[in-house]
């Protein structure tokens, strides 16, 4: 994310749920359709352009039928 305003740590966090929508084998049209969301928010999401809040994180995790614990413990290093 060369020039964008996210922090290295919050950056990080994009890429790793990107790869965990990437490893579910689901688009991002996929995974908006998911959530009844535009495939905009997703690509705002992965960019770093639009922030999660827990809950919304939480419904994206379900979405991708990613266990919520699991991708924290693969997050714990930020």
């Amino acid at each position: 994310m060369p020039g964008s305003k996210v922090s290295g740590r919050y950056a990080k966090f994009c890429v790793l749920l990107r790869e965990a929508r990437i490893d579910a084998d689901v688009t991002q049209a996929e995974l908006a359709a998911r959530l009844r969301k535009p495939q905009s928010f997703v690509s705002k999401v992965e960019s770093g352009e639009r922030r999660l809040d827990v809950v919304e994180l939480v419904d994206v995790l379900h979405a991708l039928r990613v266990d919520p614990l699991a991708f924290w413990r693969r997050v714990g290093g930020l």
